[in-house]
């Protein structure tokens, strides 16, 4: 999965110096189910959403990487499975913070792993800047 991630990160910035840079508008929802906008055939009105899919690409046959929201919102901002990077549950506020018990040496992953994904892990929006956006 991570190759493909940036073999597709590398293909946006190859065309990016064939041609204008286009605008990348990314919009995540929670919960929402494949017909759930106007333009796919729903009763719900979504005329601004509907103009930004007519107009724009619209990849629609993808799938979460988790069936909760965090693990798959890290999942699509490091191109990895969850179970690589660190986040395999749901992160609340109420969670404790274990770091503080833990020397570096003892902590069975990774000190820069504790609380969830690792603190060197590339993300999209670094990759997009990267990429000249």
């Amino acid at each position: 999965m991570r190759s493909f991630f940036a073999a597709a990160v590398t293909l946006l910035a190859v065309s990016c110096f064939a041609a204008d840079k286009p605008n990348i508008v990314l919009i995540v929802s929670d919960d929402q189910g494949y017909n759930d906008l106007g333009v796919l055939g729903d009763h719900i009105i979504t005329p601004n959403l509907d103009r930004l899919a007519k107009e724009g690409a619209r990849l629609t046959d993808f799938y979460v990487a988790w069936p909760a929201c965090t693990p798959s919102r890290g999942a699509f901002l490091t191109g990895r499975y969850p179970q690589r990077n660190g986040i395999y549950d749901m992160i609340r506020n109420e969670a404790p913070d274990y770091g503080h018990k833990y020397a570096p040496e003892n902590y069975a992953v990774t000190w820069e792993r504790i609380g969830g994904m690792d603190t060197r892990e590339i993300l999209l929006p670094r990759m997009l800047k990267q990429a000249g956006y």
